[in-house]
């Protein structure tokens, strides 16, 4: 009988034992499709080979996975077992991945946009395209911009390593930006990212580059470590703190600017007590500008007196629910 579910592209067991079956880094596949929900058959299958890369779960099961097989590699997927399944775009876009995976296209994790506010006319570093793309085998790739649609806002050059530099004119707005990445066989895939200009430097201050955060800890899980989860304008990743009931997420604007509002994204572990401070100078203090003691998680939008200030702390005082620590989605700061 057909059943809705949840599909997760990855590798990761989520049986919470503190150990995995098999390595968790995900599939080159899992990188670029996003999870899906979708109404078909599961089947009830856990694999007992090492050599099985699991590419996307649904209730825990592998629905799509890839193996060696003699010479070549085998990939299966589960699901597609009506015309609805079929059409599901999620569907559509797991079968799309595998089978330019298998054919030998490169495949590219969505690009990062940037937030600049014309400080720096020249940045170096921008984009690092041989770190999102990917192909079967290993083979070395090439990279070549493949069109700009506002060029005199902003030149993109690109090394022949996959890094892109910018250089910035005048004024604010927006470039789309188009690169194309080709494998030896000449099989090529593009992909974009968005440069946004903003000399008044408004909207989310935490969203703008250069700024970093920064934790007092992290669970032990690969997924949930990194701090810059918290600034990365994406509400599905995440930040989890060790199980302890005190734990803090920093984050540093990198100039001091005015600031009057903080949205705060919580995981369902979230603080149920916690204060927001800041700080000119973490090394000389903090200062609280609000108290929270009946946090109930979800987004909360916290406004106060205008406060001029470069780093911003989010300090959790007392967990909601003991068996896990303090996880945040996303921090934004504001200034109106």
């Amino acid at each position: 009988m057909p059943e809705t579910f949840e599909v997760v592209p990855g590798n990761r067991e989520f049986w919470y034992y503190g150990y995995a079956f098999r390595p968790d880094a995900p599939h080159p596949v899992a990188t670029v499709v996003e999870p899906f929900t979708t109404t078909d058959e599961l089947y009830h299958f856990q694999p007992n080979d090492r050599a099985i890369e699991v590419i996307a779960r649904a209730e825990n099961h592998p629905v799509m996975w890839e193996r060696p097989w003699g010479a070549g590699r085998v990939m299966s997927l589960t699901l597609g077992h009506d015309r609805r399944a079929k059409d599901n775009p999620g569907y559509r876009a797991l079968l799309r991945a595998g089978i330019r995976w298998l054919a030998g296209y490169p495949l590219v994790r969505p690009l990062p946009g940037a937030r600049l506010d014309g400080s720096e006319p020249v940045v170096v570093d921008f984009l690092d395209l041989a770190d999102h793309a990917r192909v079967r085998g290993g083979a070395p790739l090439t990279y070549a911009l493949d069109g700009n649609d506002n060029p005199g806002l902003v030149e993109a050059s690109v090394a022949a390593d996959g890094t892109v530099a910018l250089r910035l004119g005048g004024g604010s707005g927006s470039a789309r930006l188009r690169f194309r990445i080709t494998a030896p066989g000449g099989l090529a895939t593009t992909a974009e990212a968005v440069v946004d200009i903003d000399r008044e430097r408004g909207g989310n201050l935490a969203g703008y580059r250069g700024v970093r955060a920064s934790v007092s800890s992290a669970e032990p899980r690969r997924d949930v470590m990194d701090p810059a989860h918290l600034v990365d304008g994406d509400l599905r990743t995440r930040w989890s703190s060790a199980w302890v009931d005190e734990a803090w997420a920093m984050v540093d604007l990198g100039r001091t600017d005015r600031i009057s509002r903080v949205v705060l994204h919580w995981d369902e572990a979230y603080s149920s007590v916690y204060e927001l401070q800041v700080s000119e100078d973490p090394a000389a203090g903090w200062r609280t500008v609000l108290r929270e003691d009946a946090g109930d998680g979800g987004r909360d939008e916290l406004r106060f007196a205008p406060v001029q200030a470069r780093w911003l702390r989010v300090l959790g005082l007392r967990r909601a629910d003991p068996r896990w620590g303090h996880s945040l989605h996303e921090i934004e700061v504001y200034n109106r």
